[in-house]
């Protein structure tokens, strides 16, 4: 019996997606949220890891390589984060990147995407993409209803829209939420 359960947790490890995505949240407001994104690598046919890439709106904007060493294409993102890698084992690698909640800015919202470059088993070349995640930027604030009369603000509301859509890459359903503020 365990060398059957062996198999089939062999089986099932080998459907999941080789690199995944992975966000604190999809909506960041300003001043008020940290922004965390995760590309996490967990494969059991590969034999070493050459490079993770964490992309926005397709350009590079922070790798890691297989010593662990993290290179920033994105040199103004470099000054206002952290960003800290491993990649020393094919079934619990990652690329971390965090940007302080007094940091992040409006420039980060956008599509993310990991990439991955590595050798598989049999010493042949495998790259692989992430599904794509879209980071909201919103920034709360006040309008103030009495103009110069020195009253106190009165709050905004928020209304909110939810729109499904689907991945065909990954066949997963996605949720997009649309925020308006009045």
């Amino acid at each position: 019996m365990s060398s059957l359960l062996t198999v089939y947790l062999s089986i099932v490890n080998a459907a999941y997606a080789i690199i995944t995505i992975e966000v604190s949240s999809k909506f960041v407001e300003l001043d008020r949220t940290n922004l965390k994104i995760s590309c996490l690598v967990s494969d059991n046919s590969l034999n070493s890891l050459d490079v993770i890439q964490l992309t926005r709106e397709g350009t590079n904007i922070v790798s890691a390589t297989m010593d662990g060493k993290v290179f920033w294409q994105d040199k103004m993102l470099e000054t206002r984060s952290d960003c800290n890698a491993s990649l020393i084992n094919v079934l619990a690698s990652c690329l971390n990147l965090t940007i302080p909640k007094t940091n992040v800015i409006k420039g980060d919202m956008g599509v993310y995407r990991c990439e991955l470059s590595a050798e598989k088993r049999d010493s042949s070349l495998y790259l692989d993409k992430s599904g794509e995640i879209f980071i909201n930027i919103t920034e709360k604030y006040t309008k103030d209803t009495n103009g110069v009369s020195g009253s106190t603000a009165s709050r905004s509301t928020l209304r909110e829209i939810t729109v499904l859509m689907k991945d065909w890459k990954n066949q997963h359903l996605l949720e997009i939420v649309m925020r308006k503020i009045c």
